[in-house]
């Protein structure tokens, strides 16, 4: 509701109290759900690395983040919350297209601005696996990532040329 601009004592009347308890709680839990996922990411990350040093574990942190499935728009590399090493973060994009202006006031093009929602958080190296906003969130890692110089070709077609 709060993203809405709906205040929940106006939505939920008397039973605002009941459903501030119930969002508190579940909070919660999902604080303790992604401390334990970022716990037990951290100890299988010692596990599989700590015997390695410093020049062996880059050579094997290439080879790793080459089999993400990075994608421009809906699968970025993002540090993990919980090894420090890269994740991949992934959702959905939004694109809203900006207009350019000539000092006359007159249009001179247009440009998009590109959103990517991220629903989904994954590493590779230490198997941490988030779901959702609110994990993502809870481990302080970005639910929105605004996606630098998109490539305003990837989202239109062409017109026909008529001959």
């Amino acid at each position: 509701m709060d993203e809405l601009g709906i205040k929940r004592q106006e939505y939920f009347g008397e039973f605002s109290k009941l459903v501030e308890t119930h969002l508190d709680e579940s909070l919660a839990e999902t604080n303790r759900n992604v401390a334990e996922k970022l716990a037990r990411s951290r100890n299988v990350y010692a596990q599989r690395y700590s015997a390695l040093e410093d020049a062996q574990i880059e050579i094997v942190a290439k080879s790793v983040e080459a089999n993400y499935p990075v994608d421009r728009y809906e699968r970025i590399l993002e540090d993990c919350p919980a090894c420090g090493r890269h994740g991949l973060l992934s959702g959905s994009f939004e694109v809203e297209w900006e207009v350019d202006y000539e000092d006359d006031g007159s249009i001179s093009g247009g440009y998009p601005v590109v959103t990517m929602t991220a629903s989904n958080f994954s590493c590779f190296f230490c198997d941490l696996i988030l779901e959702g906003a609110l994990e993502l969130q809870a481990a302080d890692l970005p639910t929105t990532v605004n996606i630098e110089d998109p490539d305003p070709a990837d989202f239109y077609d062409p017109p026909d040329e008529y001959s």
